[in-house]
């Protein structure tokens, strides 16, 4: 396979569990008011946040740190106030990441760091949907799904 291949099959994947991350808040009922469609990302990192430890395993320290990178290598930082948490930031990042997938930036070519901050961000999606209950169901039950109508 060769590795504009590769790359591609990454972001894919991210924009799948990007998707799927989304849907997942929506329907475990962190969906913004008014906007049923659109998930509450904000409401779901305050309920988390507290239970959220980066440091807890080694893939998370690296995909956190990743990203964090990303948003200051691609101008996100400078906008934050002093008193945004960084985990706002992280989510901030991924959601952009995923939203420019969405708006069809998927088939630019993209460099091996934004190669290695979605596959960061795609690790951070899961371990977030760990944190809360319903959303893990629905995570959960949605990947599963998906697998069995693959074979």
């Amino acid at each position: 396979m060769k590795s504009e291949e590769f790359d591609h099959n990454l972001i894919l994947a991210f924009y799948g569990d990007f998707r799927r991350f989304e849907n997942s808040l929506r329907k475990a009922g962190y969906a913004k008011d008014g906007h049923p469609a659109q998930a509450d990302w904000d409401r779901f990192i305050q309920t988390i946040e507290a239970r959220f430890n980066p440091n807890a395993e080694p893939e998370q320290i690296g995909a956190y740190l990743t990203v964090l990178d990303h948003a200051y290598q691609h101008g996100r930082a400078p906008r934050i106030k002093e008193t945004m948490r960084e985990i706002v930031l992280v989510s901030e990042t991924i959601q952009k990441m995923g939203h420019d997938l969405t708006r069809g930036m998927i088939l630019r070519r993209y460099t091996e760091t934004e190669i290695v901050s979605i596959v960061a961000a795609t690790l951070i999606l899961s371990a977030w949907a760990d944190l809360e209950p319903n959303v893990k169901r629905i995570w959960h039950n949605s990947s599963n799904a998906g697998n069995s109508s693959k074979n």
